[in-house]
């Protein structure tokens, strides 16, 4: 969720560079799951960068990312990991956790295990058909669903992270990533939470999503670890335009 991940090189002048797809480049000698997951985290593999030197020794001591090779092909690869790393870790939990919460019992009728297991075991050319998403489901549904409806663009859920960040949820951003607070807690380096907070109130990075995840274990953190139930400053969010 939140913003796509995008690299600026520069400002926010007009005519800055703005490179899509920048981090997964970056991450090519990497293995070809690892690759996928990174280009998919918020941090692109920058998340060591803000915790605290004692705790980020510890997290690469026990670092858990090892990949195993497959034997399969790097698409079937990438799919995999996408699979378990995203749609199963990171999608449908949320999905759950959020139906479950207002009593909402939710179907996913295309992971059904039968549909999933037969899909898994075709060809990866039914699956990444000349750059075509979804390509089977399209040739499936073409003369069931409206053409517009099938060939329209994707339209994700995300949200104005990178502006509420400067605007609506500074009071979040300002009272939980408080560098008085960070050093007194310890998990993060105050200095490099810090400068994400400033490059991306002067506009030279787009930190929103980073920013939005830090605020977010910041809550839990305080709530379930620490025992201080979060009082909220007031905020109000403005609509997406």
């Amino acid at each position: 969720m939140g913003d796509a991940p995008t690299h600026v090189l520069g400002s926010r002048a007009p005519g800055a560079v703005r490179l899509r797809g920048l981090p997964y480049a970056q991450r090519l000698g990497d293995p070809m799951p690892m690759r996928t997951l990174t280009y998919l985290s918020a941090f692109h593999g920058e998340g060591h960068d803000v915790l605290a030197p004692t705790v980020r020794a510890l997290v690469m001591e026990r670092n858990g990312h090892t990949v195993v090779p497959t034997g399969r092909s790097k698409a079937e690869e990438a799919i995999a990991a996408y699979v378990r790393g995203y749609l199963q870790e990171d999608i449908l939990v949320k999905v759950d956790r959020a139906s479950m919460a207002t009593s909402l019992e939710v179907r996913s009728p295309f992971l059904d295990y039968t549909l999933a297991r037969f899909l898994n075991g075709l060809p990866v050319e039914f699956k990444l058909r000349g750059g075509t998403r979804k390509y089977l489901l399209t040739r499936a549904m073409r003369g069931y669903l409206p053409d517009e409806v099938i060939d329209r663009p994707k339209a994700g859920f995300g949200i104005p992270l990178d502006r509420w960040m400067r605007t609506s949820l500074t009071p979040l951003v300002d009272e939980y990533l408080s560098r008085s607070r960070l050093r007194q807690q310890g998990i993060f380096d105050d200095r490099r939470v810090a400068q994400l907070v400033d490059d991306h109130r002067a506009g030279r990075r787009r930190c929103g999503r980073r920013l939005w995840l830090l605020v977010q274990f910041q809550l839990w953190y305080e709530h379930w670890v620490a025992g201080h139930p979060s009082r909220l400053p007031a905020v109000s969010l403005e609509r997406a335009r």
